[in-house]
């Protein structure tokens, strides 16, 4: 254990570490939010009216993740190295950007009926793709951070 530093807005509030107060947002917003890209390549008439909206919920998603990364790692300077979920949740806010440029170009195409064009379905097919990978990473990243955080007391 390691002492505590005290930093700002991302370590504490109201006493309580921030990181498992916003933890539970990008895990849930993340793939809210892949699902969502995934149905709209599957089913075209959603396509415009969700476009935007599944827009928003990416870059909240995306917003949570970095603020999870960050008061991680205050919360490991308090509480100790939390193994292989540092790796795994320093990671997913990258990736969780790059979905975010991939599906959001294609939403903004979508969104402004620019799509039917080969190119732009094949943006979609690459999103919905991306879309796996960014749910199973934060699967993997949250269950990593469960097992960090309970294993020990639950064994």
């Amino acid at each position: 254990m390691t002492t505590p530093t005290g930093n700002g807005i991302f370590d504490l509030i109201l006493g309580l570490p921030v990181h498992p107060l916003v933890v539970h947002a990008a895990v849930v917003l993340l793939p809210l939010g892949a699902l969502a890209v995934i149905a709209l390549f599957a089913v075209k008439r959603w396509r415009v009216p969700l476009a935007w909206p599944t827009l928003g919920l990416l870059v909240v998603a995306t917003i949570a993740a970095f603020i999870a990364r960050t008061s991680g790692g205050h919360l490991e300077d308090r509480v100790g190295d939390p193994g292989q979920h540092a790796q795994w949740g320093g990671l997913l806010p990258f990736v969780a950007t790059g979905f975010l440029v991939i599906a959001g170009a294609w939403l903004v195409l979508v969104a402004r009926r620019r799509e039917g064009s080969g190119p732009i379905t094949a943006l979609g097919a690459v999103a919905a793709l991306a879309a796996v990978g960014v749910i199973g990473l934060t699967v993997v990243t949250g269950h990593s951070g469960s097992e960090a955080a309970w294993q020990q007391k639950i064994a």
